[in-house]
């Protein structure tokens, strides 16, 4: 093969062409119209326009094949998906090439992320701002990595880890194992986060009911004969229903707030 700088034929601006000459295969690295019709016309050959022409048309075809689609997760539908959304346009993801789940990161069962599943062909390409908008779910996220670029034959970039982009190793072995090995350990971390998050809740709300504090909805307060009703329905002299059409509650608000009755006695 050999390397032909265009600079040296005349006014072109970085325009390199590799071409390897074995069995009429040739690879064009980078091609813009000025520099290869004004290579042809200096090598005077129609045979090097007509490869370069058609060469031209695959490499463009293969581009235009190529869909790139954006995903973005935001954990609640109160949360900004703004920032991520700026991030993949700036990729030149097109809004309607974007999906967007509003939904936790424990699992992959999301319509959005479903929906791009289905679109997803070989040697497209999915971008995300960061591995923890792809998942939080250790096993889960390396399922998904595994099934879209191995299965499905489709490229994943992460915006905020160029490390991981599997497009960038396709023969490369070292490459693709640092890639895979960068993501098993961002995965688990995003697991591990994930794990705290819900331990320090849970410290959280048992803290705060060791202070009292009563979670949920606030009890209504009782009708004044109440404990009349109650004591009938006790005494078997009315039925649980009669007691509740008689004080205004559903039967299972009058059982319920019997039996808390109960316990507190």
């Amino acid at each position: 093969g050999r390397r032909l700088d265009l600079n040296s034929l005349g006014n072109t601006d970085e325009k390199v062409f590799t071409v390897c000459g074995f069995e009429g295969t040739t690879i064009v690295t980078e091609i813009q119209e000025k520099s290869w019709i004004f290579f042809c016309l200096k090598m005077n050959s129609i045979f090097y326009v007509s490869l370069f022409l058609c060469v031209y048309i695959l490499c463009m075809e293969e581009k235009n094949m190529r869909k790139r689609y954006g995903y973005i997760r935001v954990s609640a539908k109160e949360q900004n998906p703004e920032r991520q959304y700026v991030a993949l346009q700036e990729q030149g993801i097109g809004k309607k090439d974007i999906f967007l789940d509003k939904i936790s990161g424990k699992d992959f069962e999301r319509p959005a992320y479903k929906k791009l599943l289905k679109k997803l062909k070989k040697n497209d390409v999915v971008i995300v701002k960061s591995i923890d908008r792809l998942g939080r779910n250790y096993g889960e996220i390396l399922e998904q990595w595994k099934k879209i670029t191995k299965e499905i034959g489709a490229d994943i970039q992460v915006i905020d880890m160029p490390l991981l982009n599997t497009d960038m190793f396709h023969e490369d072995l070292t490459g693709v194992f640092i890639s895979d090995l960068v993501l098993q350990i961002l995965a688990y971390v995003a697991e591990t986060e994930r794990t705290f998050i819900k331990q320090r809740q849970a410290e959280g709300i048992a803290i705060a009911k060791a202070k009292g504090v009563h979670f949920g909805n606030r009890k209504r307060d009782l009708p004044e004969e109440f404990d009349k009703y109650r004591k009938l329905w006790m005494e078997r002299k009315i039925t649980c229903r009669k007691a509740a059409d008689e004080l205004g509650m559903s039967y299972s608000t009058f059982y319920r707030r019997c039996q808390d009755k109960k316990e507190e006695i």
